[in-house]
């Protein structure tokens, strides 16, 4: 009797044990990716289970319909039915948040089977997991019609293309700040490095997008989110250790929402390395700041982040037969290579050298000070501040508020002078001859020059640095309002103002003690100490107005959007070398004060100032009418027309097709020469643009597959 007994037993342990089924998967915010810790997933009167802390689930159920209820707080409750089988089974939930948050309003997040366009969310795993010390855009390479490359070499000089069109076509946004040099359009991602630390996830929009505000991007949106207290507390401390000496140590705490309201953000990172590329070291620190408050319906927010750096930096066009003769064959070089630099390997650097800054103390010894040099160094430092008010009116009705200002500082050098393609044997520039020439070392061409010192040596060869600093400030304004579940009306305001500073100095004379430069036509004297402009000197100022709206419908089968957005540009050229332009109630003389060379007896005397008579009057570059040579404002307006719309078709088929027509501004260098002068025939880019796509995602297996026309 007591066989039976076990044996009934054990045969009733192993039904229940094939009658159950195990269903796992995650359950994430819909908007951001990021996992729900402790989310609870009820599947029966009394029985649950909660998500881990990386949002994991796992429920043993038994075959058949289960009606499941996922539910977090302050997110909208999930009711899902599922069909068990005999199969384990893998499914993600996907929360919505109750009541619109700024990064719903302000950085226009794209919705998986919502929103009509091609986008990928990276999500803060898989930056922490992949990114490492590259690039920020580097993560992005495993992402469909994104190609990102390291360019030539140095640290921070990465560029992305999406769709076929560089950065200058690529909208980049912080939290929904736009980061797109206002002049050029370029994206510099050595000002950003660190930003990962905080990076709660990216989100790449590929072709017009759905973005709201008025910005013209053709192939593409990057929204860059950073953490706040909608995110998990929790911090990080990581040492990463590289390749090439690469060591980068980071630091980083979320708070989270703390109980009275207030949240913060901290993190800091440090790096260094000597590149992959010969003499391509760099070094940096990354600094990051936010304090958010509820106060009432209000959420402030107050952020600085920057990243000053300095990295060594390479040419990245070059000969294929420089670093490899034979590829350069394969690829159809017929040339004998006679007299060019060959066979160095991907790691050449032409542009340094070794030095030697020699110099001879009272007692008549020589004193040796050895180095390497590189002659093209990046340095800059572009720090960004913010402060955001984020106001829920009602349940209905948000309104988001953002000043914001960026001062960036920096530039980089490169060989200015007789002789800057003096190489070596060994292919790498000759800056010990060059530094001999200039101290006037006995037996080589001598550097004293009577026409300007009878004393001091000039400099045949130097290194000057190309700087182009910027203050850019902004704000930007968007209201939100959704009269029902189903449709959401958008707009608002984007003002920006953005002045360039671009000139050269004097970086390193090289053992000189001056060099000569005679593009400023207002100055006294053509002799030039390190820390003097040379070469050219001028400001590039941008206004920017926008208005953008958008009208969005979603049913859950059915959803599309109506987008119009306008802009009006305008561009001044201000030159601080070319004569001053005289202003006279009557009249205007343009670039006549200035002043010009005077030599007597073949010695340099300086300069003498022009002299304009008017009326009687005499006037000079000194008179209180004359003002730098600059431009009249070029007002320019740009518009863009966007719509879209997705179709369900079942749980795991959809479709979604969008067309846009922009209208876009020309860049700065496109509207003014070098000579104050406008381009003839300024006219705005026109870009039509459509596309359709399909998408099909199960637990087990996804697809997506798009096709698009741009000109």
């Amino acid at each position: 009797m007591k066989k039976i007994s076990i044996l009934l037993l054990i045969v009733t342990l192993s039904f229940t044990s094939e009658a159950q089924t195990i269903l796992s998967g995650k359950v994430l915010d819909e908007n951001t990716g990021e996992s729900l810790i402790g989310a609870t997933i009820i599947y029966g009167k009394g029985m649950g289970a909660a998500t881990d802390v990386d949002g994991n689930y796992s429920i043993s159920l038994p075959s058949g319909e289960r009606s499941l209820q996922i539910s977090y707080v302050g997110y909208k409750k999930l009711v899902k039915t599922v069909t068990i089988n005999n199969q384990p089974q893998i499914l993600d939930f996907k929360l919505k948040t109750i009541l619109l948050n700024e990064v719903q309003v302000v950085a226009d997040i794209a919705r998986d089977r919502e929103t009509p366009v091609a986008f990928s969310t990276i999500p803060m795993k898989k930056i922490s997991e992949e990114l490492a010390s590259q690039d920020i855009p580097m993560v992005l390479n495993s992402t469909p019609g994104v190609y990102a490359t390291q360019s030539g070499g140095g640290d921070g000089d990465a560029r992305i293309t999406i769709r076929g069109f560089n950065q200058r076509n690529v909208a980049v946004m912080i939290d929904g700040i736009p980061v797109n040099d206002m002049e050029n359009g370029w994206v510099y991602w050595s000002n950003w490095f660190g930003l990962d630390a905080v990076t709660s996830n990216i989100q790449v929009q590929r072709g017009l997008g759905a973005s709201k505000i008025a910005i013209p991007s053709v192939g593409g949106t990057m929204n860059i989110l950073t953490k706040g207290t909608g995110n998990k507390a929790g911090g990080t401390i990581k040492q990463e250790v590289g390749s090439f000496g690469k060591l980068r140590t980071s630091l980083g705490y979320n708070s989270g929402r703390l109980e009275n309201g207030w949240g913060y953000t901290l993190a800091g990172s440090y790096k260094k390395g000597n590149g992959f590329v010969d003499e391509t070291w760099s070094e940096g620190y990354f600094y990051y700041a936010k304090i958010q408050k509820e106060l009432g319906n209000h959420i402030l927010s107050l952020s600085a982040m920057g990243a000053p750096q300095k990295h060594g930096q390479r040419s990245y066009k070059s000969d294929i037969s420089t670093y490899d003769t034979s590829f350069a064959r394969s690829l159809g070089d017929t040339s004998n290579f006679s007299g060019r630099i060959v066979n160095k390997g991907i790691a050449y650097n032409k542009h340094w050298g070794y030095l030697d800054r020699w110099t001879i103390n009272s007692s008549g010894d020589t004193i040796h000070n050895n180095e390497t040099l590189n002659t093209k160094q990046n340095y800059y430092h572009k720090p960004q501040f913010s402060l955001r008010d984020f106001w829920t009116v009602n349940d209905k009705f948000y309104v988001s508020n953002i000043l914001y200002a960026s001062i960036g500082q920096g530039g980089g050098t490169g060989l200015s002078g007789s002789n800057t393609n003096n190489y070596d044997e060994n292919g790498q520039y000759n800056l010990q001859e060059a530094y001999n020439t200039n101290v006037n070392t006995e037996g080589v061409f001598n550097s004293i020059d009577p026409l300007y010192s009878a004393t001091e040596t000039k400099a045949s060869t130097y290194l000057r640095s190309s700087i182009n600093n910027h203050y850019w400030y902004g704000g930007l304004s968007t209201l939100n309002y959704n009269p029902n579940e189903e449709i959401s009306l958008s707009g608002g305001l984007d003002m920006r103002y953005y002045k360039g500073q671009h000139y050269r100095e004097v970086y390193d004379l090289l053992g000189a003690d001056y060099a000569i430069d005679e593009a400023n036509k207002l100055q006294n004297s053509k002799i030039k100490r390190e820390g003097d402009a040379v070469g050219y000197n001028n400001d590039g100022i941008v206004k920017w107005s926008g208005v953008f709206s958008q009208a969005e419908y979603s049913n859950g089968i059915l959803s599309a959007f109506l987008n119009i957005s306008g802009s009006n540009s305008a561009y001044k050229r201000i030159d601080y070398f070319k004569k001053k332009d005289l202003i006279l109630d009557d009249t205007t003389y343009r670039e006549v004060l200035g002043t010009e060379l005077l030599v007597i007896a073949d010695s340099y005397s300086g300069n003498i100032e022009d002299t304009i008579w008017h009326n009687g009057k005499s006037y000079t570059m000194n008179s209180d009418e004359a003002k730098f040579a600059e431009t009249s404002w070029k007002w320019i307006r740009g518009y863009t027309i966007k719509a879209g719309a997705n179709v369900n078709l079942d749980e795991y088929n959809n479709v979604f097709f969008n067309l846009g027509y922009i209208s876009k501004a020309p860049r700065f260098n496109n509207v003014f020469d070098y000579d104050n002068r406008l381009f003839r025939d300024i006219k705005n880019e026109q870009v039509k643009a459509i596309e359709g796509g399909y998408s099909f995602r199960s637990s087990s297996f996804s697809a997506n597959v798009n096709a698009y026309y741009t000109g």
